[in-house]
């Protein structure tokens, strides 16, 4: 048994699926099809367009919330699947010939998209709300055209283009945390909780999904995906459905004490992580 293709695309299926539910439904706003100046009154009465029964429009806001994990989830199977597709060519590829295929990969999805939205958007000023007038709008551009426009902090054409200077970062670190997974092991998953605290680093992106990648880097060198599936598929349908259960419970506890502002809140970098990769071994050993 191992962790195939397949299995790296449903994964991000239900990434997907959590990140339109995030997007569709964390606030009332995003679906209370009211004038703005209601919005407050029907706030009050709790009454929407939508009926969320047998949820409370609150349970779903806070699930949304919740669903936030599907970045995570991108950047773990990220890690996961360059060291998995990495240590494949270790022997006939060098690791800055590999990282630069990876970077052009992911540019050349990328530019294809922002082209075409750029230029369906030709006529509608949008350049020039975004980018300006004068000459930095030229500078503007190409920076979000590569993908850097969140990490320099210049205007973003589209604001979920927010990602690209977050995986081209990951892209860049591969060797380095590559060779350090190999040496080091769980020692690094630590020390990327540990040493932005101790140096006192903020929650940029990189900090905040750092755990994350390393994570999926960790799980793939040692093999644990396939590891906990077969373990906790292992024995009658008592001890199976009992292990469900408890599986079934710790998720409720782990979106619990994500969102709780003392707890989850304040260490995010390894919240969102280590629900990730809870998700992802329970969808694995349960849904596939």
């Amino acid at each position: 048994m191992k962790f195939t293709k397949t299995n790296t695309l449903q994964i991000k299926g239900i990434a997907i699926v959590l990140m339109l539910f995030h997007h569709c439904f964390l606030n009332a706003e995003r679906w209370a099809t009211v004038p703005y100046e209601m919005l407050e009154k029907v706030k009050e009465l709790e009454y929407y367009p939508i009926s969320f029964v047998p949820f409370s429009s609150h349970t779903i806001q806070y699930l949304a919330s919740f669903s936030k994990i599907c970045v995570a989830m991108f950047v773990f199977m990220t890690g996961y699947g360059m060291y998995t597709d990495y240590k494949q060519k270790e022997e006939g590829m060098n690791i800055k010939n590999y990282v630069l295929n990876r970077w052009l990969s992911l540019m050349s999805g990328f530019l294809i998209i922002f082209f075409i939205i750029q230029l369906l958007s030709i006529f509608t000023g949008r350049y020039a709300q975004v980018y300006g007038n004068d000459w930095t709008s030229i500078f503007y551009f190409v920076l979000d055209g590569l993908g850097l426009g969140k990490l320099m902090g210049t205007p973003l054409f589209c604001l979920t283009w927010w990602y690209m200077s977050l995986a081209i970062l990951l892209i860049l670190l591969f060797p380095f945390l590559y060779k350090l997974i190999g040496e080091y092991k769980w020692i690094v998953l630590l020390g990327s909780i540990a040493i932005p605290r101790a140096l006192g680093f903020t929650q940029t992106d990189l900090v905040r999904y750092s755990f994350a990648y390393i994570l999926g880097m960790y799980f793939s060198e040692q093999n644990l995906l396939v590891t906990l599936k077969l373990k906790l598929l292992k024995g009658g349908a008592f001890f199976k459905i009992f292990k469900f259960i408890i599986l079934t419970l710790g998720l409720a506890m782990i979106i619990k004490c994500r969102q709780n502002a003392w707890i989850g809140w304040k260490f995010l970098d390894f919240w969102d992580g280590f629900a990730a990769v809870y998700v992802i071994v329970f969808s694995y050993v349960y849904y596939f």
